[in-house]
Formats: C-alpha cells, sequence, structure tokens
C-alpha cells in the first residue's frame, strides 16, 4: 500500500478515536468544551501527523532546506503539544470556573504561538535555499573555467604536432585555476564568461594549429590576463 494512503488511514483512525473518547469522557463537561477540546486535539494530531507525508529530510535534494528549519518546527510543534494538552487538562478540570471565552482565547493564542515558530521555520528554509543556489552561482562559473581548460586538455591529449609552449601554456592554466575562490560578483561571472568562450574558439581553432597559430597564441594571452584578472578578485 502506498505510504501517503497508509498514513492518510491511520491519521483517520486517530481522528475518530478522538472524537469518540472526547464524545464518551465522562463527567459534566460542557458540550462547548468537548467540542474544543476535540478540536485541539485534531490540530495536534494533523500538525504532528503532516510529517507522515513527507520526509524529515529530502534527500534528493542538493540542498535540503528541512536541515536547518527542522529544529524551529519541531520546538513549535512540540511546545504547541504541551501548552495546548496542560491548558486543556487543567480548563477540562475547572470548567464551571473558567468561562469558555478565556478557554477559547487561550488555545487561540497558544496555537499562535505555534504559527509564529512555523514562520520563522519557513523564513530559514527560505533563507537555507537562497545561501544554497548563491553557493551553487558561485561555484558554476568557476567550474566552466575549469571545464573548458580540461575540454582543451582532453583535445591535446589525442592530438599530435601540438607545440610543447601550447601543452605548457594549457597546463599552467589548469593549474592556476585550482585557486581561483568562488565569487559570484557580475565582474567575476563576466571574467569567467569571457574566459569559456575563448576556450572554445580555441579549441575549435586547435584543428588546424599551424595556420591558426598566430591566433590562439593571442588567446592564450588573453586567457592568461583573464584568470590573473579574476583571481584578484575578492568577495
Amino acid at each position: 500500500m502506498n505510504r501517503k494512503i497508509l498514513a492518510a488511514l491511520t491519521l483517520l483512525i486517530a481522528e475518530g478515536l478522538i472524537v469518540a473518547v472526547m464524545l464518551l469522557l465522562p463527567g459534566e463537561i460542557p458540550t462547548e468544551v468537548r467540542i474544543l477540546d476535540m478540536v485541539v486535539l485534531s490540530l495536534i494530531l494533523w500538525v504532528f501527523g503532516f510529517n507522515f507525508f513527507s520526509p524529515l529530510v529530502s534527500l534528493d535534494k542538493k540542498h535540503p532546506t528541512e536541515v536547518g528549519s527542522m529544529g524551529v518546527r519541531w520546538t513549535g510543534q512540540i511546545l504547541y503539544f504541551v501548552l495546548a494538552v496542560v491548558f486543556g487538562i487543567y480548563c477540562t478540570k475547572h470548567a464551571m470556573e473558567i468561562a469558555f471565552h478565556w478557554q477559547l482565547i487561550g488555545q487561540i493564542a497558544i496555537f499562535g504561538l505555534l504559527l509564529m515558530f512555523l514562520f520563522f521555520s519557513a523564513s530559514a528554509s527560505h533563507m537555507i535555499k537562497k545561501v544554497g543556489e548563491k553557493e551553487d552561482q558561485m561555484m558554476a562559473g568557476r567550474q566552466q573555467m575549469r571545464t573548458a581548460v580540461r575540454q582543451l586538455l582532453d583535445e591535446i591529449a589525442v592530438s599530435d604536432n601540438l607545440p610543447e609552449y601550447f601543452k605548457q601554456n594549457i597546463n599552467d592554466m589548469d593549474e592556476k585555476l585550482r585557486y581561483i575562490a568562488p565569487n559570484n560578483s557580475e565582474e567575476a561571472i563576466s571574467y569567467e564568461k569571457q574566459f569559456a568562450d575563448i576556450a572554445s574558439r580555441v579549441l575549435i581553432a586547435m584543428n588546424n594549429f599551424s595556420m591558426n597559430e598566430d591566433a590562439i597564441q593571442k588567446d592564450l594571452k588573453r586567457m592568461q590576463l583573464i584568470i590573473s584578472n579574476r583571481k584578484n578578485i575578492h568577495n
């Protein structure tokens, strides 16, 4: 049976038990108090039951947002459970002494506290997502440069009669790129794109190296200059 269907059936059965217990609960408890307690217990059930429909941590995501927000959410849920149950039991025992509207206001205030924690949890998730996307963007440009150089190295590996200075230049670039720090500034992104474009041009020109040697030499100088400029950009 599908996990979500099984979870839904379990929660529905639990909901039925809550209704039955509250209706059959002995004692002279006013009807409106029974209904309020029933609603509160149902809210607690479905707040915690939500976890049955989704994994605690989405491992299929590159940046699981649940990791940073889980602590806030569970703190809020547990606090809500404790406060709502304790307050509900106290009010039920003193139903004749505490006006119903105060019981209702109290439960609404406790539920509002839960919503506040859920809001903070959602904010934490959003922040984690933004940080993850920023890190991906910072890494992508640098990786684009390294991929472009690796393509040149791969072509060198299968080509014959390439000048030694050319091989040395590409190997030198590959080594320098190891020490470039990630950066998502517009200037850094611009340099990274320029580098990848020039590297693609060199890759095509390598098919007829002797004819394109002058242009390749100029592009090698441009690539070295771009690496130097990109390396000097700091966050």
